[in-house]
């Protein structure tokens, strides 16, 4: 009996819908801009919308969509459009190292391209909506555009490189209100690579860039490497406190690409990793067979600069994040002593997570951290206020902060 299905079935991607709650908010998300005459996705597709602006053409437009199948990658824009962005195969990466879901931040307004990020009412439409997903790693996959459809392709350069300098410095102060940490793609330099690195440092912000054989970089190379690096930390909850570095990334499938036949006649197959590289960059290399990549380093442009890992951050944001919450139940508390007292409890217990996980333990390696809070019942300036003295495990690395509460004020964490 013939059983060959002899209709065609479409899949409706409208009835794709997030796995979870809509007030539960993301680890990752994504931010970036769409073409305006583009549809808006939460008009068609209202159930991938956790928030949005209200919508008046010709106005600038925000909205936080949650994508959760590679089915729904048509509703993102790609590298092969007239303006490239690479909001479309970050989805892909995202998918193929098995995350579940990813929100995406998405602006628009007349005349504006995907890597105007760099424009200061552009950074603006994103404040509040980075604000509603504290803590969260933010990826920027067309930050340092407008991106070249193939790997090495050093047209724009310069405009890039400015792009890129001026995103990390807007979006520097918002991601640290938010205790969150950036990722961006590197844009490479011929020249003076030293002193453009240097340009860049300072933030909660790395920059991610691939090596490899020349064939694999062609396939891969003209990804984000920074949404690689975002999905495959927010999706491996056991490396929260690891270094990343020696593991390997699924990529998924990259382009199909000729060998280049030079090779067999002594042209390099690899270039060099430049040190510099390694030393300020998150860098990650093609394996030489499979669509994987290593992690091969994983700083961070904190200062200073060299000795701050991805892990190491994401755990001592947390700490803060965490401080935050406990001291802002004491924010219209009146200043006496028996409050003070309280709030030394709150942050204890505020930090109990962390020092039963062995992540955070006393000044000198062992016990329990350090808290000492007092009562400031100035009559200009009432204030209650708390010093950490910590350690953070297992780098050794000591921490020393200040909570300060201003009565009926935001609670200030600084690090002393």
């Amino acid at each position: 009996m013939d059983r060959t299905l002899q209709r065609n079935i479409t899949v409706d991607i409208t009835k794709i819908k997030p796995a979870t709650d809509k007030s539960i908010p993301p680890r990752l998300c994504v931010v970036g801009i769409v073409p305006y005459e583009s549809p808006v996705i939460g008009q068609h597709h209202p159930q991938m919308t956790i928030r949005s602006t209200k919508f008046e053409d010709r106005l600038p437009y925000v909205e936080q969509i949650r994508f959760s199948s590679i089915a729904q990658q048509g509703l993102l824009p790609s590298i092969s459009f007239r303006a490239p962005s690479k909001l479309r195969d970050s989805l892909r990466s995202f998918m193929a190292l098995g995350l579940p879901e990813v929100d995406y931040i998405l602006a628009r307004a007349p005349g504006v391209l995907p890597w105007d990020l760099n424009h200061p009412e552009i950074a603006q439409m994103f404040i509040s909506y980075l604000a509603g997903v504290q803590g969260a790693v933010i990826v920027f996959p067309d930050a340092g555009g407008p991106w070249p459809r193939a790997f090495g392709d050093l047209r724009y350069i310069e405009d890039r490189q400015k792009n890129l300098r001026q995103c990390v410095q807007y979006f520097s102060s918002i991601l640290a209100d938010n205790y969150q940490i950036g990722l961006m793609d590197f844009v490479h330099s011929s020249t003076d690579l030293q002193q453009y690195i240097w340009s860049l440092q300072g933030a909660d912000i790395g920059l991610c860039t691939w090596s490899g054989t020349h064939h694999n970089l062609a396939r891969h190379g003209w990804r984000s490497a920074a949404a690689s690096i975002g999905g495959f930390i927010t999706n491996r909850h056991d490396l929260f406190s690891e270094s990343i570095v020696g593991h390997y990334l699924p990529l998924g499938e990259g382009r199909h690409i000729t060998p280049n036949r030079s090779t067999l006649l002594g042209a390099p197959s690899e270039a060099a990793i430049d040190p510099v590289l390694l030393e300020h960059c998150i860098s990650m290399q093609v394996h030489a067979r499979k669509d994987i990549a290593q992690v091969l380093s994983d700083p961070i442009n904190r200062r200073p600069i060299g000795e701050w890992s991805i892990a190491t951050v994401r755990l001592v944001k947390a700490i803060h994040q965490s401080l935050r919450r406990a001291a802002d139940l004491f924010v219209f508390r009146p200043v006496k002593n028996i409050e003070a007292i309280t709030f030394k409890t709150a942050i204890q217990m505020a930090l109990a997570p962390f020092y039963n996980e062995g992540l955070l333990n006393g000044p000198g390696g062992s016990g329990e951290p350090e808290i000492t809070t007092e009562a400031l019942p100035d009559r200009d300036v009432p204030m209650l206020s708390a010093d950490l003295a910590a350690q953070i495990q297992p780098w050794c690395r000591h921490i020393s902060l200040k909570v300060v509460i201003k009565s009926g004020q935001q609670p200030i964490i600084q690090e002393s």
